[in-house]
């Protein structure tokens, strides 16, 4: 026979726990609002799992399509010297292409390195007086707005960290490597 007392109540709906925390008590009459917000957990899980193996794929097929747009810009660039042409790809000067640089870089990299990269995405460097300078100028520029990190200087070679920077460099290699 079920307590009628108040004290009798309440030892029969002793809250529940979870987790070591105490579970809200069920108010009665709420089952069928539990059950709709069970299904719209469960839907929402689903969403949440679709986007990002979305948002997954996405990035993959972005850092391939970079790599393409940098493979023609080369191939553009190499071809146009040898019909002694402009390019006349885009107004990409060294500021945009620094920053393109820069935007995919994932580890630590020299004024070098990026000079290197520049080559790589095939920007013109020949049209620099002093690319060293250039770069290195910009580079700086880059830093004080904070769009990237110097890392180093006073007696040790500076460095420069982009707004990507990974502190495990075998992250993107995976990502690299399902090609």
């Amino acid at each position: 026979m079920p307590a009628t007392t108040r004290q009798g109540l309440e030892s029969e709906l002793k809250p529940a726990t979870f987790q070591g925390r105490e579970a809200p008590t069920r108010v009665p009459g709420t089952d069928d609002q539990a059950v709709t917000y069970r299904k719209a957990l469960k839907e929402a899980r689903e969403q949440f799992r679709a986007s990002t193996e979305r948002r997954s794929t996405l990035q993959f097929q972005l850092i391939e399509t970079e790599d393409e747009i940098a493979r023609l810009r080369r191939t553009i660039t190499a071809l146009s010297a040898m019909c002694s042409e402009n390019p006349l790809l885009d107004d990409f000067g060294i500021t945009d292409a620094i920053k393109e640089v820069m935007a995919k870089e994932r580890r630590l990299v020299s004024t070098n390195d990026v000079i290197l990269r520049l080559v790589d995405i095939g920007f013109d460097i020949k049209s620099q007086k002093n690319v060293q300078a250039s770069t290195h100028t910009i580079l700086q520029r880059l830093a004080k707005r904070e769009l990237i990190e110097r890392v180093g200087g006073q007696g040790k070679a500076v460095k420069w960290k982009g707004p990507k920077y990974d502190l495990d460099p075998t992250a993107f290699q995976v990502v690299r490597n399902k090609r």
